[in-house]
């Protein structure tokens, strides 16, 4: 007879788990989401008599014996029935049975079948984005004047012209906190937006969501690396460009090799940026929808989930990058529209793509002991 286990679910995404009933009272990640959790005290579920054991389960892969309503085996950790039928789980069983197959037609049908339905509170999502975004990065800019006029006075003080040394200290130090601002405020709520959408495709968004997305120090350690990347990528053919202009003009570009500078320097970071979001717009999805892939893992399942499936994950990341490029040119008044529409794109063919892989791999092995 195996050990007693309390049963319980979690408070945030509401996955059933179970541990030992030595653990009551300690707290653990949740396996799914990632939120903290507390075991209850009072056992929920234990082993009980032959009513018991004549109503339980048996795994398929192992044989042991699992109370009816468990999600899991306790002990190799296989899938038990389907979670979508509780009535508490955050993703609902139709949208975890729809078709697997990824192309732009019907990801995009499904994707604005959801624009409708949940267009108010992804607008809210998005706005609510925004303003924060743009809030940080003025506070930041005040901040930033603030610190100059007070720097130069105490550095210039008696009237001689201001220190040199100080005013180049406050600008690294306003730069490298401007990096890290950007850096965390991007990543908090990309992945909030990803997490939003990804619930508005499996049934039951929430505001909330935005605010505590999983797996922030994963994204942030991505963002970091594809930002890197795509900054090299895209200042090779500028600089290259830029040389050639002023190469040939002798020293200095005239008016036509002006403007020629100028639409390189703007369509080339385009270009490289839309190539670069196009290989890797699954990663917000992963952080916060797959805690079992730590670390920039995200990266190399980014690229390693579409398989056989190349055309439709580049066809759904161009008309998402499209749309989003759509909506940022008349000053960013389009996003609020085109973004929650870019958003469900990329939220339908990620969960698809997630679907098959389940489908072609069988289901994930989850901790026998729950949280434990």
């Amino acid at each position: 007879m195996t050990s007693p286990k309390i049963e319980f679910h979690c408070e945030t995404c509401g996955k059933s788990l179970r541990a030992p009933i030595s653990k009551a009272g300690a707290e653990a990640d949740c396996p799914q989401c990632g939120d903290r959790v507390r075991v209850p005290n009072a056992p929920l579920a234990e082993d009980g008599g032959d009513d018991d054991r004549d109503a339980a389960i048996l795994c398929p892969v192992c044989g042991e014996r699992s109370s009816p309503d468990a999600v899991a085996c306790p002990s190799c950790g296989e899938l038990l029935g389907d979670l979508g039928d509780r009535p508490d789980d955050r993703l609902r069983h139709e949208g975890r049975s729809g078709p697997t197959e990824v192309t732009l037609g019907s990801v995009w049908t499904a994707a604005f079948e959801d624009w409708k339905e949940h267009f108010g509170i992804l607008l809210a999502s998005v706005l609510l984005a925004i303003a924060i975004s743009f809030g940080t990065f003025f506070t930041l800019y005040m901040g930033l004047g603030v610190a100059m006029i007070v720097g130069m006075a105490a550095a210039g003080g008696g009237g001689g012209p201001p220190n040199e040394v100080v005013i180049g200290v406050i600008m690294v130090g306003w730069m490298v906190l401007l990096f890290v601002a950007i850096v965390v405020v991007n990543s908090w709520m990309t992945l909030g937006l990803a997490g939003l959408h990804l619930e508005a495709v499996r049934g039951r968004p929430e505001l909330s969501t935005l605010f505590r997305p999983p797996g922030i120090w994963r994204m942030m350690l991505c963002s970091v690396i594809v930002a890197v990347f795509a900054y090299v990528l895209a200042a090779i053919p500028t600089v290259g460009a830029m040389y050639l202009i002023f190469d040939g003009a002798g020293g200095g570009p005239p008016g036509g090799g002006m403007i020629a500078l100028m639409l390189l320097g703007y369509l080339i970071p385009v270009a490289v940026y839309g190539g670069v979001f196009l290989l890797f717009w699954p990663v917000p999805f992963l952080c916060v929808d797959r805690p079992d892939v730590g670390h920039v893992k995200p990266l190399w399942w980014s690229l390693k989930m579409p398989a056989g499936s190349w055309g439709g994950h580049l066809a759904v990341g161009g008309a998402a990058y499209g749309l989003l490029f759509l909506g940022a040119l008349p000053c960013g008044v389009g996003l609020p529209f085109t973004g929650p529409l870019a958003g469900l794109l990329l939220a339908h063919a990620y969960d698809r793509f997630d679907r098959a892989e389940t489908d072609a791999r069988g289901p994930r092995v989850l901790d026998p002991e729950g949280v434990i």
